[in-house]
């Protein structure tokens, strides 16, 4: 007979969130657990249990004891209960009037300009995260007629996406992760849209946009943004999330040191996005 695949779960509630959440994530994604959804006060990384090594995991979770307290809840759901789960708790996102993000199963919902669908594999991509939907909010006050786009770290495509909807003549995504590029792939098809998607850092960039949209993290946005402003138009629009308030002032420095200013923000949950515009 058989064996039955199980996703593994791991429920992690922390005494502090910040940075520990980030910190503790970016581990656990090189150990086998692929796909994490926010909570309150922590997350819930999820893997296939044949491809997770789990005492590794644990033994890097016992390094975190020291520095923050949290609580650990192991949780193991058979593969067909998967979309069953989802479909229980996967409620579609909407921006009032601007914006609505639901899953295939959902029935379309009338009195929103875009309707993008997301194919529900992860929830960081699907804006229920604060940082994905900062991101739309901003993107929301844009004007993206005949604009050159790319996604940068774009995991499910849903900003990409977004953006070839609001009329950009092109737009484009890049991901480290090899599944975020197949999502991406399959979310463009299920929207209908022309958006060529590559796997790569941000070595991959290639061509000169007018809007670049990057949902990834802090580090790597303070070591990428002077790449990504060589790769941006003259008045280009930069929109940069994946940090906190206490971190705006580091983003905000390296940015104007490469000749971009501050036009718009948006906070949630003190979750930070930014829209940086390059200077003529």
């Amino acid at each position: 007979m058989e064996k039955q695949q199980k996703y593994l779960g791991f429920h992690v509630t922390l005494s502090e969130v910040h940075p520990w959440k980030d910190l503790i994530i970016g581990e656990l994604g090189e150990v086998g657990f692929d796909m994490f959804e926010d909570t309150d006060n922590g997350f819930v990384a999820w893997g296939l249990e044949e491809n997770i090594d789990q005492p590794k995991a644990l033994k890097l979770l016992e390094a975190y004891e020291k520095k923050v307290s949290f609580t650990l809840r192991v949780e193991q759901t058979p593969v067909q209960n998967w979309n069953q789960e989802w479909e229980k708790n996967f409620d579609p996102v909407e921006i009032p009037g601007f914006l609505r993000i639901q899953a295939p199963f959902h029935e379309s919902k009338e009195g929103f300009q875009y309707s993008i669908v997301i194919a529900p594999k992860m929830a960081f991509g699907t804006g229920h995260h604060s940082t994905t939907y900062g991101m739309c909010m901003l993107m929301q006050n844009i004007d993206f007629n005949g604009k050159r786009v790319l996604d940068m770290g774009c995991g499910t495509g849903v900003l990409g996406i977004l953006a070839y909807k609001m009329g950009a003549h092109s737009a484009e995504g890049i991901d480290i992760d090899e599944w975020a590029v197949q999502n991406t792939e399959e979310n463009t098809t299920l929207n209908a849209v022309d958006m060529p998607v590559k796997l790569g850092d941000v070595r991959a960039i290639s061509g000169v946009y007018d809007v670049i949209l990057a949902n990834i993290q802090r580090n790597v946005l303070l070591a990428d943004i002077p790449e990504y402003v060589k790769h941006l138009s003259d008045g280009g629009s930069l929109l940069v999330s994946g940090f906190y308030q206490d971190d705006v002032p580091a983003i905000e420095s390296v940015c104007v040191a490469h000749h971009l200013r501050l036009v718009d923000r948006f906070t949630k949950n003190d979750w930070v996005a930014l829209h940086f515009q390059k200077k003529n």
